[in-house]
């Protein structure tokens, strides 16, 4: 429930312990334990005479169009921040120049994002794009919404393909969103495409399974046909 924000109209405040205990059937060892839990993992503060609030909100990210983090989400741009550490010219890797369309050990750039919501760490992306755009990069202002960064740029994003699976923090990413080494972590692999069909970025974005809820409209479209072994006993 923490997690899905069902707290939110509430002003991120759970319900008392003894409500808790009518909710869901038990004592109130039960639910102080419960509750020490969601604290030892970050997630609620509970404030002597005050009660326990939320002190971690889970991002609603749609997976419908191109969107950056918390769209839809009241005051998003007073509410996100981001930082650029990382802009360098490397020779690209195999896997990158395939993805670019450049050939091996062409100069590409390496550009590594930070981006933090409601000053809570949130993702840490690393990108690889065409060296030409170094430039406009260094010149450019980023608050935390990447595809707007491109975009200012004078980049024009027609699509995205983008997989995600699960994966783990590292010594080098866990200290920039504020985890342990080992800490759940949600990356996403993404190859944006601009809008005049050739390849702007190949990025590694790893978000923190803490803070992010995917949400993926799944239509049902007429089934074109059955293969013959599905009707077999």
């Amino acid at each position: 429930m923490v997690l899905a924000n069902r707290f939110s109209a509430r002003g991120g405040a759970l319900p008392s312990e003894a409500e808790l205990m009518l909710e869901f059937g038990t004592t109130r060892n039960v639910v102080r334990e419960a509750l020490g839990l969601l604290r030892d993992e970050g997630l609620v503060e509970r404030l002597q005479g005050a009660g326990t609030f939320v002190v971690t909100e889970k991002i609603l990210h749609r997976f419908d169009v191109l969107r950056g983090v918390g769209d839809g989400f009241p005051n998003r741009r007073h509410r996100m921040r981001g930082e650029v550490p990382t802009i360098a010219r490397i020779a690209a890797p195999e896997p990158v120049a395939e993805q670019l369309g450049l050939t091996v050990g062409e100069e590409c750039l390496r550009v590594d994002a930070w981006v933090a919501f409601d000053d809570v760490p949130f993702s840490l992306a690393t990108s690889y794009l065409p060296a030409t755009l170094e430039d406009a990069l260094r010149g450019a202002t980023f608050n935390g919404d990447w595809y707007e960064l491109l975009e200012s740029i004078g980049l024009g994003l027609e699509t995205s393909s983008m997989s995600v699976e699960a994966t783990v923090a590292d010594d080098v990413v866990g200290p920039w969103l504020g985890v342990a080494i080992g800490a759940p972590l949600v990356l996403f692999t993404r190859l944006i495409i601009g809008a005049d069909g050739k390849p702007v970025e190949y990025g590694f974005v790893r978000v923190r399974a803490d803070r992010v809820l995917l949400q993926i409209p799944l239509p049902r479209s007429a089934p074109a046909g059955r293969e013959p072994h599905e009707d077999t006993p």
